[in-house]
């Protein structure tokens, strides 16, 4: 006897609809998963078969195939234990509850119990566009789809659920999905923090509101004790909350690299991975092709900490996704590409000993140690950053002050920069972009335009500092992000003016 059921896997952000076929024949007993198992696929008829004996089903003495197909496709996860078990209790006559239009997904404890499985919110939202009516999830799971009204959704608690309900002629719950209401995206993670609890630096908490403005990249160059990590830090609290349709997007590319414990992200991702991270790890990789810390920062913030202190491969590595928005990876495994539009936030000392060009010390690194640590960070990187300045230490008689009363906080600077959004939003309406740091440079002209008073003064600052093409683009979007903050519909000669002054201190 053949039975069928469905469960489904994703590769990159793809998903792959699974056929389970379970044959039971004469023969030897014993029970065989083929179609490509990793190992812990393999391992899965252990569980199973512990998972229905505890829920009071006798294993047949047959000889037991399972079948998933297609066969060319190497199932890496352990999404299929509850479909396996599903299709080996319809086999036996146990239950009839499976049919082509509902998806099983859930691994299984030995006790029958459904435990989380990864890419759950990703499998969900694609189960549609597979040919899927509902979904039987674990419903430990059930605050990570809590939002999806698109598909039936039915959360289960375990096998011996599953089988009473079969037998007593009842149907799982159906999940009533959550309304997603603004308020719920007034959910600060970064509350502890705020702009108004760091003295002075106003030049790069006006580079913050910039970067926050339009996703422009950023880089704080200064002495050890200048407080560039806390004011990195800040950057979270004045970015806007995100729209339902970025959480999701955001929280699929979350759910391919774990499970959600806390649920959907409603705020802007904000990664901070050491230096010590690896390529992978940034880029992404492994066995199943996870995104990694570029792609987990999309729609927000990567902070980079001590930046010439990650290995310069890592660092090249940021090239192609801070030009595209997205990142490809390619494995033997096969191909996958992810989003990586993201906001990198780097700090950095000038030099190892971290006083080089600063007012207050002398520098005691020698030429050569000096340009072997500069070094570390390419020219086309560094091109890439659109915002480049010196940070100083504060003066301790300002440190002493009840500053806090006189900082414009985070709240104030969250208004203006919503506000500059929604310019840009209003602009880029009709087209794929969302910030201006988007923008490819073929378009910048068209949305970036200058009178001919700034043209000429942009003509001559271009010449006289030697800017690259993409310096020259760069400077054009973040003068048009320094406008929206004035609420300018024409780029002004004093926008570009500052532009120009976050490129030339590094």
């Amino acid at each position: 006897m053949t039975t069928k059921v469905f469960s489904a896997l994703m590769f990159g952000l793809s998903a792959i609809k699974i056929e389970i076929e379970v044959d039971l024949n004469k023969g030897k007993p014993g029970c065989s998963i083929i179609g490509l198992p990793s190992r812990a696929v393999a391992e899965a008829k252990e569980r199973f078969t512990s998972a229905l004996q505890n829920s009071g089903i006798r294993i047949r003495s047959k000889k037991t195939v399972i079948n998933l197909a297609p066969a060319g496709v190497k199932k890496t996860d352990n999404n299929f234990d509850l479909a396996m078990a599903v299709a080996l209790l319809e086999a036996y006559g146990e239950i009839s509850v499976s049919d082509a239009t509902t998806l099983w997904l859930g691994e299984l404890s030995l006790t029958g119990q459904l435990r989380p499985i990864r890419g759950l919110l990703a499998l969900v939202l694609a189960a549609k566009k597979l040919g899927f009516a509902k979904v039987v999830f674990p419903s430990c799971q059930k605050k990570e789809v809590e939002f999806v009204d698109s598909i039936a959704l039915y959360p289960a608690d375990s096998l011996t659920q599953i089988i009473s309900l079969d037998k007593t002629g009842s149907s799982l719950a159906k999940l009533k999905p959550t309304i997603f209401l603004d308020k719920a995206l007034g959910r600060n993670t970064y509350s502890q923090l705020d702009l108004s609890l760091i003295a002075g630096q106003k030049r790069a908490k006006r580079a913050l509101e910039i970067s926050a403005a339009g996703g422009h990249s950023l880089l704080l160059v200064g002495p050890p004790g200048s407080g560039k990590s806390e004011l990195a830090k800040t950057l979270a609290t004045i970015l806007p909350p995100l729209s339902i349709e970025m959480a999701l997007e955001i929280s699929t590319l979350h759910s391919l690299n774990n499970v959600l414990s806390d649920g959907l992200s409603l705020s802007p991702p904000f990664r901070s991975p050491h230096h010590s991270i690896s390529y992978a790890g940034l880029v992404g990789g492994g066995e199943s092709l996870k995104p990694g810390e570029i792609s987990l920062a999309h729609r927000g913030v990567l902070f980079l900490d001590e930046l010439l202190e990650f290995n310069r491969t890592t660092l090249e590595a940021l090239r192609q996704p801070l030009e595209d928005g997205t990142i490809t990876i390619s494995r033997l495994a096969g191909q996958v590409k992810y989003p990586a539009q993201f906001t990198l936030l780097a700090t950095t000392n000038p030099c190892p000993c971290g006083v080089a060009g600063s007012a207050n010390g002398i520098c005691s690194c020698n030429p050569t140690s000096l340009e072997k640590y500069k070094q570390k960070l390419s020219g086309p990187v560094l091109d890439r950053i659109d915002l480049q300045i010196r940070v100083e230490k504060i003066p301790q008689k300002v440190l002493v002050t009840d500053y806090a009363n006189f900082e414009e906080n985070s709240k104030t600077v969250l208004s203006r920069v919503t506000k500059a959004r929604a310019y840009q939003a209003q602009r880029f309406s009709k087209t794929k972009f969302n910030l201006n740091a988007d923008l490819r440079s073929v378009f910048v002209k068209k949305y970036c335009p200058l009178n001919n008073k700034a043209e000429d003064f942009f003509l001559k600052a271009s010449q006289k500092f030697n800017l690259t093409a993409r310096s020259h683009f760069k400077i054009l979007t973040v003068a048009r992000t320094i406008a929206d903050l004035a609420e300018s519909e024409q780029i002004e000669v004093p926008h570009l003016a500052e532009a120009l002054s976050y490129r030339l201190e590094w």
